[in-house]
């Protein structure tokens, strides 16, 4: 939530109904949505729900449709699986992910286990967070990916995520906060540095929510060896 909250141009396929969206403006059917975005405003954060007026593998591929043609927007998918499997992925779905880009288009998928989410989504994925997995073929997906930052996953304390990047690897707690080498939040790790004297950055900001700032758990991410 806190990822996308700020986007200017935001539209949520939600799916299964989650509560967090419910800050935005709800929107049910598709008539009313493509009505709306009709007007194409400069701001909008939607929460759409299907309402049962098409069938919903229909009324997904015309929402996907509709998030193409709308340019400059962030497109939220909840439970991405429940509209693509790994050998299948609709035409529109595809079309966001392969050239989205050119019309200034992201995309975040959501799913209870990667393994369900097509191949091609993983190839063009710029970031994947993910919290504690044991499945031997999760991980293994992960690491298609990430290579052997993946290994970290399996040792995630319960509501801790692992947000992974081509240039580095971060741990987060429950709040969304980075956490430092000794598993402690960088806001005390700063804290307690400044009481002992032994900040070796005086400069830095405590107060920063920029985990480039600050010594939290990153780990370069150098050639993975696969």
């Amino acid at each position: 939530m806190d990822y996308i909250k700020t986007e200017p141009r935001l539209l949520i396929y939600n799916s299964v109904a989650e509560e967090q969206y419910k800050r935005f403006h709800t929107i049910e059917g598709f008539s009313n949505l493509a009505k709306m975005l009709k007007e194409n405003p400069s701001i909008f954060r939607i929460n759409y729900q299907w309402n049962g007026e098409l069938d919903q593998i229909e009324d997904f591929e015309y929402v996907a449709s509709l998030a193409y043609a709308c340019k400059n927007i962030v497109f939220v998918i909840e439970e991405v699986s429940l509209f693509c499997n790994p050998s299948y992925v609709p035409r529109p779905l595809a079309k966001i992910v392969s050239i989205g880009r050119h019309r200034n288009l992201s995309l975040y998928c959501t799913s209870q286990t990667p393994k369900q989410i097509n191949t091609l989504i993983r190839s063009q994925s710029s970031e994947i967070i993910s919290f504690s997995q044991t499945e031997p073929a999760h991980i293994e997906w992960c690491r298609a990916v990430m290579g052997d930052k993946a290994d970290i996953i399996n040792s995630l304390k319960p509501f801790q995520a692992l947000k992974w990047t081509p240039e580095k690897t971060t741990i987060f707690d429950k709040h969304w906060r980075p956490l430092d080498k000794q598993g402690k939040t960088v806001l005390a790790s700063l804290q307690n540095s400044q009481s002992e004297g032994s900040l070796d950055t005086p400069d830095s900001n405590p107060n920063s929510n920029d985990p480039s700032e600050t010594n939290s758990m990153e780990i370069e991410n150098g050639p993975s060896g696969d």
